[in-house]
Formats: structure tokens, C-alpha cells, sequence
């Protein structure tokens, strides 16, 4: 959506948490929302592609569930809650595409073959194991990894953004990242 990088703060280094950015996208600033869709963009982006595995499918549905937030702002009732809210509807969006595609002709069924398998990257099929293990977390943890791992914002930004303490912060996202790993270690047995 967004191409360029939109700054997060207000005048001087105050970061412009989503509520604001919210109301300020309700008294018509379409900027605000610009903003908002840029802080989020890769974790949706990333939440499709774990669903779709087709980059160019994932960025479609990515582009369209930015634009279905901007459309259904009015019917989200707390602005904070904007971030659990986008990646909810991402992942719904996401998961309704996958309805919908086509099945490949000549499509065997589920799994991969012994010989499809050896032809795959191991990197890229770890890299889809991760983002489905993120995709599956509850919607305000997938917002504090993605918001932490995805668009790389300092605990104190992600603070701000979020209104969380950052001893707090520190403390969801560690155990966060303790259950992803230990998801992770039981995918891979």
C-alpha cells in the first residue's frame, strides 16, 4: 500500500499510538490511516502468506484487506483495539482465499510427494512452518511479534503504540516466543 516509509510520531518523537490514529482517520484524515496501514502491512502480509503460500496471492490479499479496514473503521468500537483487529480480519481474509483458489490440475492430493519434497528449499519450508505458527498465535500476540519481528519497533515504540508498559511488553513477547518455540519443537518431531 504505502510505499514509502511514514513516520509514527507526532511533533517532536511522541509515538502516535493507534487510537489516535484512529480518531484522527474518523475526522477524515486519510494520512492517519496511511499510517496505520504501513505499521501493520507486513504482519498481514505475513499472516497471508502463511494461509496462501503464493506471494503474489498473499500481497493481493494483503492490499484488499487494507482497504476492507479502511472501509469498516466505523464499525470498530474500541480504536485501540485496531492491530488484533486488522489481523483478525486478515487472517479471515486470508483463510477465505484459500476457499477460493483454484485447485492445481493434476493436484494429488494434500501432502507433498517423496521427490516434490526433495526439491524444496529446506530454508523456505521451515521460513512457512514459522509464519503458520505465527498466523495460528491469538490476534494481540500476532500484533506485538509482528509489530517486535516483522517491522523491527523498539519495545518502547511498540509501548507507545500499544499503551503497554515495556516490562510488560518484554514479558508477553518472551512468553510468546517461548510457546512458538516449543510449538515449533513439537512440528519438528
Amino acid at each position: 500500500m504505502a510505499a514509502s516509509k511514514l513516520p509514527n510520531f507526532d511533533e517532536g518523537t511522541r509515538v502516535i499510538t493507534d487510537l489516535e490514529l484512529v480518531d484522527r482517520v474518523r475526522a477524515g484524515d486519510i494520512q492517519a490511516y496511511e499510517q496505520l496501514a504501513e505499521r501493520y502491512e507486513r504482519s498481514v502480509l505475513a499472516i497471508a502468506q502463511a494461509e496462501l503460500r503464493d506471494p503474489q496471492v498473499a500481497q493481493e490479499v494483503t492490499e484488499a484487506v487494507l482497504l476492507q479496514g479502511y472501509r469498516a473503521l466505523e464499525n470498530l468500537v474500541d480504536g485501540s483495539r485496531f492491530g488484533p483487529w486488522l489481523l483478525k480480519l486478515a487472517r479471515r481474509e486470508s483463510i477465505e482465499a484459500v476457499r477460493t483458489m483454484p485447485i492445481p490440475v493434476g493436484a494429488g492430493g494434500p501432502g507433498l510427494s517423496d521427490g516434490e519434497l526433495d526439491c524444496c528449499d529446506l530454508e523456505w519450508i521451515e521460513h512457512e512452518m514459522l509464519l503458520g505458527l505465527i498466523a495460528r498465535l491469538p490476534p494481540d500476540e500476532r500484533r506485538l511479534i509482528g509489530l517486535r519481528y516483522f517491522d523491527n519497533h523498539p519495545l518502547p515504540t511498540i509501548a507507545a503504540i500499544t499503551g503497554t508498559p515495556v516490562e510488560r511488553l518484554e514479558e508477553q513477547i518472551s512468553r510468546t516466543v517461548t510457546r512458538l518455540n516449543l510449538r515449533w519443537q513439537r512440528e519438528q518431531e
